[in-house]
């Protein structure tokens, strides 16, 4: 790793903290196109979750395919209520 992408990173963590973000989204990290450590019932836990929390907004976030650059990214995360992702 390099001293640019700490400082980067440093800084981009210094102005989200300073933001007052609300917790809204509850995550699930969709990792079909991994070789490993992926859901096979992605759409399925979907289903079955907004039935049990309608009240609640999911998002189905794929590293990949929903590239967001880094404070993008940073900020969603810190929006979220709770991560639903393998282990």
């Amino acid at each position: 790793y390099t001293e640019e992408l700490f400082t980067l990173l440093r800084n981009s963590l210094t102005k989200l903290l300073k933001k007052k973000l609300t917790q809204k989204y509850i995550i699930i990290l969709d990792r079909e196109d991994a070789s490993s450590r992926k859901l096979e019932n992605v759409d399925e836990i979907l289903i079955n979750l907004r039935d049990k929390f309608p009240k609640e907004t999911f998002i189905k976030w794929n590293s990949r395919r929903d590239q967001k650059n880094l404070e993008e990214t940073m900020i969603l995360f810190n929006q979220a209520k709770a991560l639903i992702s393998p282990h």
